[in-house]
């Protein structure tokens, strides 16, 4: 452009000067003036005009793919805070398809199971609208290329390259982009897939906003992983993949506002394999597993629209039949009938043939409860009455006649005279160690001896105890018992240990009070918060998570450290583990119990990776050999409790207690 000017610049100087000649009569030629010029000068202002225009477009076209891309960064990074999953992942589909321009977008994630590898849409946008999601085989696509590889692009006829990937034939795609998806440790999570209907090929500069899409999808389908995974250990049982304790009690909440409201019944259904125990002598804990997951398959099919069935606990299944309807009885002995034919058909695993029985324990509610809480338990009652009366059978709770909660009354009020006289409750303390039995902690446990009724076991009145508001008094005797000992043993001088375990019930931590009261016995007693531990074992606190988180960071902020106890159980609120402010898991001693068991062994290595990638210690409980112990200490646990250590004993032997290995 510079050219044309200098040369047009020249030229005029040129003409004026030979006009000037010519009118000094100095040249002999004609004068015609600027003519020459002026043609010449307009030509040269046509090309500058025109080069203006070619240059002024391609910067309105810069400026328009730059806005582009900073929308799409923008709206990227506002996505970022999104919760909703589906809709993060539709947003970023229709920005990527109008930032690209091409017909048809998905994002799809990748399976490989036994029907082979393949992908499975979660999002699909075609012409700017929301399309349904679909699943597809890889092989013979493109998309086979890029699934854990690398970027695969085709600007023209994919489909001849591919003619039997039906999607591209059907809407006669020409052109294809794929984006494989990966997660942080580069395994492949998923594609991003461009198709076009004509020849297409993505402009280069495009090419790092494609990788950066790639980027936080990915970051996002493994955030999703992570959530299922925690979800699974929640609310779902790892042997059977049956919803497990904790999602049955948020049913039966559910079930029951909603029957309360309209005035209606539901059924709950505790089925309990007879004499599994013995099925787990003679076969193994392996063959046993699979006994349960073939009940639970049948339980599976056997559940409806208004019937859901859960793992309640070990060898014990619930089966909850919402809105009845006729007579109550009839539906009872029909549905009896039908569970117990489904589970008692024979069973074959590895060619051995297994024939089992069972018995059942059946509460309607609210029909014969005000309270929810009291469901399972009701139910586990008429269970036990069953088993009484002979097993493989079932009995239909009665209030009238179970002295079970007879001897629950005797209970509580027995505890209420005990906190108030010397010599019936007492403490003790059961050491927490390392694998060579160094003493790092110690669990505080409550023992009572009534002067009529004998030893009363902690396992039979602390859970009736939980359920009535006699738990507020019990817990802070037993808090105060634990600190004025600390407080002892501080004026004794004695060799205290770093830590003292005190368990409290949920409904403890949710008292208005609860925080506060603790923070002054410290101050009276002269306790470091430091010192001490607040075990959670009780799965009420899914009732209030909100008020629960708030005490429990509250407690944090103070010094006390939280652990959450019989990890893994779905006693536990698992499905808020993410959210809770805690510092420890403790895997229950049932998992311990089961620890040579290789799907046990697995399910004890996600516990103690989720605890490490969440920053949580870990202490595994009722350990009673040292080939649990070792194992433990291979999978990566340090922290050890149970009978093979240390039974638990009294405060003054604990100062003076070492470790003696067997």
């Amino acid at each position: 452009m510079s050219a044309f000017l200098m040369l047009l610049l020249i030229s005029q100087i040129f003409v004026n000067y030979i006009d000037y000649e010519i009118d000094n009569l100095e040249i002999a030629l004609f004068y015609i003036g600027a003519l020459p010029l002026t043609i010449f000068s307009v030509l040269c202002l046509f090309l500058i005009s025109s080069r203006y225009k070619t240059t002024s477009e391609k910067l309105k076209v810069g400026e328009r793919q730059k806005a582009a891309i900073d929308e799409a960064l923008n709206s990227l990074a506002q996505e970022v805070s999104d919760t909703d999953n589906i809709n993060f992942y539709n947003k970023t589909t229709f920005n990527i398809q109008k930032l690209f321009k091409t017909k048809f977008v998905f994002i799809g994630i990748y399976t490989n199971d036994e029907s082979g590898r393949r992908i499975k849409t979660i999002s699909v946008v075609k012409n700017g609208e929301l399309g349904k999601n679909f699943s597809y085989s890889l092989k013979g696509t493109p998309c086979d290329q890029v699934v854990g590889k690398s970027i695969c692009s085709y600007e023209n006829n994919v489909d001849t390259h591919f003619p039997k990937d039906i999607l591209l034939q059907d809407m006669g795609i020409k052109a294809y982009v794929g984006l494989p998806l990966f997660n942080s440790e580069k395994n492949p999570l998923g594609i991003v897939s461009l198709l076009h209907n004509e020849p297409y090929q993505i402009d280069p500069s495009l090419n790092k906003i494609l990788d950066i899409y790639g980027a936080r999808i990915g970051a996002e389908l493994a955030r999703d992983n992570l959530a299922k995974k925690l979800k699974m250990l929640a609310y779902f049982d790892y042997v059977t993949k049956l919803p497990n304790r904790a999602n049955l009690f948020e049913q039966i909440n559910l079930t029951f506002e909603r029957n309360t409201e309209n005035q209606t019944n539901s059924l709950l259904i505790l089925v309990d394999i007879d004499n599994f125990k013995e099925v787990n002598k003679v076969y193994g804990y392996d063959f046993s597993d699979d006994i349960l997951k073939e009940i639970a398959h049948r339980l599976k099919i056997y559940a409806g629209e208004n019937i859901f069935v859960a793992r309640n606990d070990g060898d014990e299944f619930a089966i909850l039949i919402d809105q009845l309807s006729g007579d109550r009885a009839s539906l009872i002995e029909v549905s009896w009938q039908a569970i117990s034919a489904v589970i008692k058909a024979p069973i074959n695993i590895n060619k051995q043939e297994v024939k089992i029985e069972c018995s059942a324990g059946v509460v309607i509610y609210p029909l014969q409860t005000d309270d929810n809480y009291s469901v399972i338990r009701y139910a586990e009652s008429a269970l036990q009455q069953a088993k009484h009366n002979g097993r493989n059978q079932y009995a239909v709770f009665d209030k009238n006649i179970q002295a079970v909660f007879e001897r629950q009354q005797i209970i509580l009020k027995e505890i209420h005279r005990a906190m108030h006289e010397d010599n019936q409750l007492y403490m003790v303390y059961q050491p927490q160690t390392s694998s060579d039995g160094k003493l790092l902690g110690a669990e505080a446990l409550i023992r009572w001896i009534n002067p009529k009724y004998g030893v009363i076991s902690p396992a039979e009145f602390i859970p009736i105890v939980e359920q009535t508001e006699t738990i507020y008094e019990l817990g802070y005797w037993v808090i105060k018992h634990v600190f004025k000992q600390i407080q002892t043993w501080k004026n004794e001088k004695a060799a205290i240990p770093k830590h003292i375990s005190i368990n409290i019930a949920a409904r403890q931590l949710l008292h208005v009070d609860f925080v506060s009261n603790l923070v002054l016995l410290c101050e009276e007693y002269q306790v470091a918060p430091e010192q001490i531990v607040l075990e959670l074992t009780e799965s009420g606190i899914l009732h209030d998570t909100s008020v629960a988180i708030a005490s429990l960071k509250t407690l944090q902020n103070h010094g006390f450290i939280i652990a959450l106890d019989d990890f893994g159980t779905g006693y536990s609120s698992l499905s808020y583990l993410k959210d809770l402010p805690i510092n420890i898991l403790k895997i229950d001693k049932s998992f311990v119990d089961d620890v040579f068991s290789p799907s046990t062994k697995q399910l004890i290595q996600s516990m103690i990776s989720i605890s490490k990638h969440l920053q949580l210690d870990i202490i595994a409980e009722g350990m009673e050999s040292k080939g649990q112990v070792d194992e433990l200490d291979t999978l990566g646990c340090k922290t050890f409790q149970g009978y093979f250590f240390s039974k638990p004993i009294a405060a003054d032997e604990l100062v003076n207690w070492h470790f003696i290995p067997i």
